[in-house]
């Protein structure tokens, strides 16, 4: 009994913990960003890298999540490791486009930003998809639905 309540205990710290340290992540940002240090550039450049590392983090946790998965359900495994997939292509795409912010040059359009940024869209799509959903009529026009508003929206903003 006791060995549980530990367990627990420790469950409960690490959540807190990570919790307290994306609260500080953020605020550091948010800090940072109103004091305006970096001048305009500078601001623009560690504005987009800044949330790579937490891409990252995502990325490597949904993997893992689908190396769990994989052992139970092939589908669910696959879902994850797209959605994995689909954040590193993200977080790439910040990447480059940080580049082409600091070289102080306007970057080429459509740029290799462009197209990483495009990737994440049609594998996120991929990865929720694998998820099981009711087995049901309603349940799957009811998805269907949804996943054409979705794509309705999107290409209204083109």
């Amino acid at each position: 009994m006791l060995g549980r309540y530990a367990c627990r205990v420790a469950e409960l710290s690490r959540e807190w913990g990570t919790a307290a340290f994306v609260l500080f992540y953020l605020g550091s940002y948010a800090g940072w960003q109103l004091a305006g240090w970096g001048g305009p550039g500078g601001r623009l450049v560690v504005g987009i890298l800044w949330f790579v590392p937490i891409l990252s983090v995502a990325a490597l946790s949904c993997w893992r999540a689908g190396a769990r998965a994989s052992v139970s359900d092939r589908r669910v495994a696959s879902g994850w490791r797209l959605i994995a997939l689909a954040l590193v292509f993200y977080a790439s795409a910040d990447v480059a486009m940080a580049l082409y912010t600091r070289s102080g040059d306007l970057a080429p359009f459509p740029s290799i930003a462009d197209a990483l940024y495009l990737m994440f869209y049609p594998l996120f799509l991929a990865g929720v998809s694998r998820f099981p959903a009711g087995r049901s009529q309603r349940t799957r026009l009811q998805l269907g639905l949804d996943a054409a508003i979705v794509a309705a929206g999107g290409v209204g903003l083109l």
